[in-house]
């Protein structure tokens, strides 16, 4: 999903970084804190008082350009104090910021965790040759490399392949048994050298895009993010199992097929319309723009009006598509979405009412915001009315019949 402006700020830089710790508590609880690092543009020291406070956000330019509604850090709080928690941050304008929360949670009987210690550790005595760790991401080498020796692996490690070699190439009987490679389109070459270098050794190739070129027998493709219970399985159950059948448990990673109607935030067209109904006989004369920048709201609002009767609707995610949207196609109605990146609803409005060249619809404010200085600002901005969200179907067919003069229900 797209980074909330509300959340850490967002980050043009590697994953952010999380670590757990563990305090002692009494009784059966256990306090936990996590921190969780981000190397972005940090939170100017003026504006860090007010950033748990709902529809805050630190700097306005940056929900022009991120999106989001200033809720994520005020529902955060609320859920870490539901946990008997609390969150804090430090932060240091263009450095970044370390964000920190805890909570408390039920301590597991410790007879448990031992037996099954132990139970994992017996059967893993002898696990035979080590798993090579080879990835850029040093949080990401710990946590992997943490699951494999929970399991009895001896782990090795590097940042990447070329460091892998200088340091453990070694005899082909002594070298690692599964090779973990994170990729980044080279694939190939990674195969090529991992074979030249271990060749009795398995391939696991950890990367975001599966490679195009089929995959030899022994290389397994892993689609991020990992799944450490995944991982865990692997070197609980099969750290025992001769090489051919190592890797054989590990599924792939699930994909999720994206719906047509996602598609035009996903791939937008230029200008950024949605394509006209292939059947000309289902197109309906009621033209409806929705601007919208938050899929899900998208794929929503759009079931929703198409249940509701025969629209045509279009799809934009941000308001300078929906100038642009405006000016070179005839709307019967606007639904436009009040926090956008790029340019804001408020803005977009103003723009389009500014152009005397195209025509004029009636633009409809969707705001979370619903108190009456923000319908006021809406409505100064030059929009004809507002409906708050969560939407609802009453809401739209209001809108609908009022302004396209139907008699939807």
């Amino acid at each position: 999903p797209p980074p909330s402006t509300h959340s850490p700020t967002p980050t043009h830089s590697p994953t952010p970084t999380s670590t757990p710790t563990r305090s002692p508590t009494p009784t059966q609880l256990v306090e936990l804190q996590f921190s969780v690092q981000d190397f972005g543009i940090g939170i100017p020291a003026a504006a860090q008082a007010g950033v748990f406070q709902p529809f805050h956000q630190a700097d306005q330019s940056t929900s022009r350009k991120f999106g989001g509604s200033g809720l994520g850090l005020s529902i955060s709080k609320r859920l870490a104090e539901f946990m008997n928690g609390r969150i804090w941050f430090e932060s240091e304008e263009n450095v970044g910021s370390t964000f920190h929360f805890t909570v408390q949670v039920q301590r597991k009987q410790r007879e448990s965790c031992a037996s099954r210690t132990s139970s994992r550790r017996s059967h893993v005595a002898n696990a035979g040759p080590p798993v090579l760790l080879t990835m850029k991401s040093g949080s990401l080498r710990r946590c992997v490399g943490e699951a494999a020796k929970a399991c009895g692996w001896s782990v090795l490690q590097a940042p990447d392949l070329d460091d892998a070699i200088k340091s453990f190439a070694v005899p082909e009987d002594s070298g690692p048994g599964v090779v973990l490679a994170d990729v980044n389109g080279e694939a190939s070459s990674v195969v090529d050298r991992v074979r030249q270098a271990w060749p009795q050794a398995r391939l696991l190739l950890l990367g975001y895009a599966r490679p195009t070129a089929p995959l030899l027998d022994g290389v397994r493709f892993i689609k991020k993010p990992l799944r450490m219970g995944m991982l865990s399985s692997l070197f609980a159950q099969q750290c025992d199992a001769p090489a051919e059948t190592l890797v054989e448990i590990l599924p792939e990673a699930p994909t999720v097929a994206i719906p047509e109607e996602f598609a035009p935030i996903i791939e937008l067209p230029s200008p950024a319309v949605a394509t006209a109904p292939s059947n000309p006989a289902q197109q309906s004369d009621i033209r409806i723009l929705v601007a919208e920048d938050n899929i899900v709201n998208q794929f929503v609002l759009r079931k929703m009006l198409s249940a509701i009767g025969n629209v045509d609707v279009t799809m934009v995610a941000n308001g300078r598509q929906a100038v642009e949207a405006v000016a070179e196609h005839d709307f019967a109605l606007v639904l436009m979405d009040v926090m956008m990146p790029e340019l804001n609803g408020l803005e977009a409005t103003r723009e389009i009412r500014r152009n005397a060249a195209c025509r004029q619809p009636p633009i409809v404010a969707v705001t979370a915001n619903a108190f009456d200085v923000d319908r006021q600002e809406c409505v100064d901005a030059g929009m004809d009315d507002v409906i708050t969200k969560p939407l609802q179907r009453r809401q739209l067919v209001a809108v609908l019949n009022k302004f396209l003069r139907t008699s939807f229900a």
